[in-house]
């Protein structure tokens, strides 16, 4: 069950809205970016890329809920500076997805043929890409 995930203290630790604005469900078809966002997300992703941490956001080029060219438009919105251009990364010789790198440390990649829930739908290439991106080989 994934029911801890509607735990107050959790919510708090993820400074996740609390349950008595929206009600914590593992899929929802009501998404609730804009009505309840205290800050605007991509100044704390600057922040967090500012500070030295490097970042991982990848999505499934099949997700029907967040299309990946949304994705990819809110991360060249950003505009880092590129570090490695689009180009597409490999699992046994197979196009596993694409991946472009932007300073400072901010990945973005896809993952063909995979939905909204990538480690779900593709876990072999899933773990692939976060064991690479964790090692700095991507």
């Amino acid at each position: 069950s994934l029911q801890w995930m509607a735990l107050p203290e959790v919510r708090a630790a993820l400074h996740a809205v609390p349950a008595d604005l929206v009600e914590w469900q593992p899929c929802s078809d009501v998404l609730h970016y804009k009505e309840h966002a205290p800050i605007y997300m991509v100044n704390v992703h600057r922040k967090l890329l500012d500070a030295g941490l490097r970042a991982l956001i990848y999505s499934g080029d099949h997700d029907m809920i967040v299309p990946f060219t949304s994705t990819r438009a809110w991360v060249y919105g950003m505009e880092l500076e590129m570090e490695a251009p689009y180009a597409a990364w490999m699992v046994d010789r197979q196009v596993a997805g694409f991946v472009a790198k932007f300073r400072p440390g901010l990945t973005f990649a896809t993952v063909k043929g995979a939905g909204h829930m990538v480690p779900s739908s593709n876990p072999r290439e899933a773990l692939e890409l976060i064991s690479r991106f964790l090692r700095n080989e991507l």
